[in-house]
């Protein structure tokens, strides 16, 4: 945690100093463009669509690294958190040699973790060039939901124990989306009017979406000529997918923990191929208010100073509103419940009894007509609090 939760009293003392920290835009210096993130900001697709247009960005003055073929810049972070001394100097030679060779004036950099690394590293690594940063923020309370959905998804939180998962969330990562300090300490870093922080939300994205935006602040007005991505970049998991997924990974004998996140990817690589996520029923929609608000309390304290030191003053995150609990489609779930049955049981990943045994249990299995009341959707995050 110590690499999520910067050191404040360094920072505040550096801010004074910020507006000395870069050198006026010189001409003849390379111009890089670090892209740091947010997750849950478009940043797969982003990546996804200058890596695919990396020949069209460079025939407008911008240079797209792809190192090893992929269109994530993940070893800058990678090398930096090994905070090993010869590593990150060898990694500062890479970068170096990247922009040096370019033939073009502009380089952009892009990884949605590069927000956790030491902006004084960052700054070493590009000395000698124009920099500026580029971060998109998101509501922190739909964040962290859509976030700890993609951890479980790809295995790297536990599907078969979510208490266990909602746990090392809540103590490890709920800090990364509390976006004031790690801005503060870029700012400090590179000074403030190096960065520029965009709210992703629909309304406030140039084109209402995050790749139009994106080309926008990069140096571009519009994406004729460029090759746009047909399907979504990172798709997501749905709330029966998850719920149905936990319990058969959960009730498979015989499996080691890092067996039983393996299935539970393999599972969910499965269903996204053959069914795709049902947008009506996102893992989001599940969540309860309490959660929700808990959620909002634990990051409310630095949304003022951010609002103020990025926004003008402008509330850009509402607090989650008050509502009802959802009840749920029960003939949509009923169909949901069956079809992800039937995808997992001809992948045949796990015997047939156990698909048979638990979606015999499964709440939302029995056909509508013969319950006797709508059901509630299952909550699938409120094992622990965030406090």
């Amino acid at each position: 945690m110590d690499r999520i939760i910067p050191d404040r009293a360094r920072i505040e003392s550096q801010i004074v100093r910020e507006h000395a920290t870069n050198s006026p835009s010189n001409p003849a210096r390379k111009r890089v463009i670090m892209h740091i993130g947010w997750e849950k900001t478009g940043t797969s697709a982003i990546q996804n669509f200058c890596g695919r247009n990396a020949k069209w960005l460079a025939q407008h003055g911008i240079h797209y690294p792809l190192v090893n073929d992929t269109p994530q810049h993940v070893f800058i972070h990678t090398e930096l958190a090994t905070r090993n001394p010869q590593r990150i100097r060898d990694l500062i030679q890479r970068v170096r040699t990247i922009i040096d060779e370019s033939p073009c004036q502009t380089i952009v950099f892009s990884h949605e973790t590069l927000h956790l690394d030491d902006p004084a590293a960052i700054r070493e690594m590009l000395d000698g060039c124009d920099t500026g940063i580029l971060a998109y923020v998101r509501n922190p309370v739909d964040a962290v939901i859509s976030h700890f959905a993609t951890l479980i998804r790809y295995g790297s939180l536990p599907s078969h124990n979510l208490p266990k998962a909602v746990r090392f969330y809540r103590k490890n990562l709920l800090a990364c989306f509390d976006y004031y300090w790690a801005l503060e300490n870029f700012a400090a870093c590179f000074g403030r009017d190096n960065l520029t922080v965009r709210h992703y939300h629909p309304d406030a994205l140039i084109g209402n979406q995050s790749v139009t935006d994106f080309l926008h602040h990069i140096g571009l007005a519009e994406a004729e000529g460029s090759s746009w991505p047909q399907t979504r970049a990172n798709p997501s998991i749905d709330a029966d997918m998850l719920r149905i997924v936990a319990r058969i990974t959960r009730a498979t004998p015989g499996l080691k923990p890092p067996e039983r996140k393996q299935l539970a990817r393999d599972l969910y690589d499965k269903l996204i191929k053959k069914l795709g996520a049902e947008p009506s029923r996102p893992v989001q929609r599940f969540v309860s208010q309490t959660l929700r608000q808990k959620l909002y309390n634990h990051y409310e304290p630095n949304l003022q100073p951010l609002y103020d030191r990025y926004f003008d003053g402008q509330a850009i995150f509402q607090p989650p509103a008050s509502t009802t609990r959802i009840i749920d489609d029960a003939q949509l779930a009923y169909e949901r419940t069956h079809e992800i049955a039937r995808v997992i049981d001809k992948a045949k990943l796990v015997p047939p009894r156990i698909v048979k045994h638990v979606i015999s249990r499964d709440p939302f299995a029995t056909r509508p007509s013969t319950m006797a009341s709508p059901k509630i959707a299952e909550p699938v995050t409120t094992a622990g609090s965030p406090s």
